[in-house]
């Protein structure tokens, strides 16, 4: 009968249970001494991230001490000095002609995809608000409260020149069936 019952799979469900609740009352226990397990570690950890992220603004700022020592030992020279004098303030040495550069304009960046669905989705309303007012329209002409206003343009006008026609050259425009 034991073995039934554990070929059926109940002891190992209940081992299961057991390891769960055991962890969960371990994960309990270290949370409630929390002051005194986890909370230093966690304090190690973050201290030693703001050391290491401390090194790197330090090391940073070296780089930046040397480009600023760089670039002052170059305004320092004459050739600094005549640079900046140009430079900042837009003059030239006498005899040079002066000229700026001006950037080209730049178009535009192509919209995104968010502003793309937007100007189509506002495109299809005003699509759908137009076809609202023309069945509107349609229905109040049909119910006579407004009168059919038709287009000035004039539809089917035969042209000189058609392939079916008498000027050129082609059939007398009769039934079409090639007997002619």
């Amino acid at each position: 009968m034991r073995e039934q019952a554990y070929n059926e799979g109940t002891a190992p469900r209940l081992s299961r249970v057991i390891l769960v609740w055991s962890a969960v009352g371990v994960l309990a226990l270290s949370l409630s001494l929390g002051t005194k397990l986890i909370r230093p570690v966690w304090r190690g950890l973050s201290v030693s991230a703001a050391i290491v992220q401390g090194r790197a603004r330090l090391e940073q700022q070296r780089l930046d001490n040397a480009a600023l020592k760089a670039e002052l030992a170059f305004l320092r020279s004459d050739e600094g000095k005549r640079w900046a004098t140009w430079y900042y303030l837009g003059m030239a040495p006498p005899g040079w002609e002066a000229g700026r550069i001006v950037e080209q304009v730049v178009s535009p960046p192509p919209p995104t995809r968010p502003e793309r669905i937007q100007a189509w989705l506002r495109a299809a309303r005003e699509r759908s608000a137009q076809r609202v007012r023309m069945a509107g329209d349609i229905l109040m002409v049909y119910c006579g409260r407004q009168d059919c206003e038709l287009g000035s343009e004039v539809r089917n006008v035969p042209t000189a020149g058609l392939s079916k026609s008498d000027e050129s050259g082609g059939s007398d425009g009769g039934s079409g069936d090639g007997d002619g």
